[in-house]
């Protein structure tokens, strides 16, 4: 007998238990970087961590290559993956290629994004785009009873690019680059003091795993089931 279609209720619930566990996190990050600094969690002035020194506290990148690129301007978009693939692995950052129930300032999406198109005159053009997206919690209201959830956008890198014949070098290249210097920069604001602190106050964080779409779902199957 197959699996039965989880109920809308069901995965509404499971989608805002994650919701919920990312809020709780986000908090947590203000609360754990006050004890990390020795600081009292009543204090009125918070220790603040930059959007840019946030990139210091990833542990784990979902690695998605969008090709978006026609008339043969893009052949060898495997060899672009695995390219930036090695170099997170290279540097101790695991790497996801599946979809991931939700995204974090410990495992953004870094999204390799490149639109290009052949023109009447046989030319290749295209412009590359890369970002890290983490999906973040804020709370707004009076009493701070509204959590909303936006993508943030911490690193981004832009190319554009020509050829007579197609765009795989230029791709190849820009893609190196991109990879490199965000690399560049999570190494760079692990050092920060205030990063460095929060993240020995994550016990184990380095080994925590995020939660794929695959294991999401198979959740909601089994509190379906259960109901």
């Amino acid at each position: 007998m197959g699996l039965r279609t989880p109920n809308r209720c069901t995965a509404n619930a499971v989608y805002f238990l994650l919701a919920m566990m990312t809020a709780v996190l986000s908090t947590a990050l203000i609360l754990n970087a006050r004890e990390a600094l020795g600081q009292e969690s009543e204090s009125t002035y918070p220790t603040y961590i930059s959007l840019e020194e946030s990139l210091g506290l990833i542990q784990n990148v979902h690695l998605e290559v969008v090709d978006d690129v026609e008339g043969g301007c893009w052949t060898n978009v495997e060899t672009v993956r695995q390219k930036a693939r090695l170099a997170f692995e290279q540097s101790d950052i695991r790497v996801y290629q599946e979809p991931l129930a939700s995204t974090s300032l410990f495992t953004p999406k870094f999204l390799i994004n490149t639109v290009g198109w052949r023109t009447e005159r046989g030319t290749c053009v295209g412009t590359m785009n890369v970002r890290s997206i983490s999906r973040v919690y804020t709370e707004l209201g009076k009493q701070e009873e509204f959590n909303v959830g936006v993508n943030s956008i911490s690193f981004e890198y832009q190319a554009t690019m020509t050829s007579i014949d197609n765009l795989n070098t230029t791709i190849l290249d820009s893609t190196e680059q991109a990879t490199s210097k965000f690399i560049a920069d999570i190494i760079s604001n692990s050092r920060n003091k205030n990063v460095s602190q929060l993240l020995n106050s994550f016990e184990g964080i380095e080994d925590a795993e995020p939660l794929t779409m695959k294991e999401y779902k198979k959740l909601i199957r089994e509190m379906d089931d259960e109901g």
